[in-house]
C-alpha cells in the first residue's frame, strides 16, 4: 500500500513529537485466506505440519490435538540433516492447541504412542 501526502508517525504525546515516514507499507493481517488440514501422526516418524507443504504465504500456523494421545511439536533445527529420534518437543495435551506466528519454517509432529489425527490451521 502507498500513502500519499507526509505521513507522520507520532513518537511522544506530551510533547507532540512527529517523525516523517515514507516507502512501501504491508499489511500483516489476514489478506488471503486460510485452510484446515487433518494430519494422522504416528510414534516413529516426525511428520511435517501439514505434510503437503505450506499455504504459500502463511503469516500463522494452529494446531489441535482431537485425541486422547499426547504429542509432541518441533522445529527442525538441523536442516537439511534429518530429525533426531526420540521424543523431545513441546507437548500438546488431548483437546490442546498450539499458536505459532509463523511463515515458512516447517513444523513436525509426533505422537507418545498411536496414531492420533490432528488438526493444522494455516491463515495467509
Amino acid at each position: 500500500m502507498n500513502l500519499t501526502g507526509e505521513p507522520k508517525l507520532y513518537t511522544n504525546k506530551n510533547n507532540k513529537q512527529y517523525m516523517n515516514v515514507d516507502g512501501e507499507f504491508a499489511d500483516v493481517g489476514v489478506s488471503i485466506g486460510g485452510r484446515v488440514t487433518e494430519v494422522k501422526l504416528n510414534s516413529l516418524t516426525w511428520t511435517a505440519l501439514p505434510p503437503g507443504g505450506n499455504l504459500p504465504n502463511r503469516k500463522a500456523i494452529s494446531i489441535q490435538n482431537r485425541d486422547a494421545l499426547e504429542l509432541e511439536i518441533k522445529v527442525n533445527y538441523n536442516v537439511p540433516n534429518p530429525l533426531p529420534s526420540g521424543y523431545v518437543g513441546m507437548a500438546v495435551d488431548y483437546l490442546g492447541e498450539r499458536y505459532y506466528k509463523i511463515g515458512t519454517v516447517v513444523l513436525y509432529a509426533k505422537s507418545i504412542s498411536g496414531e492420533p489425527t490432528i488438526n493444522v490451521e494455516e491463515i495467509a
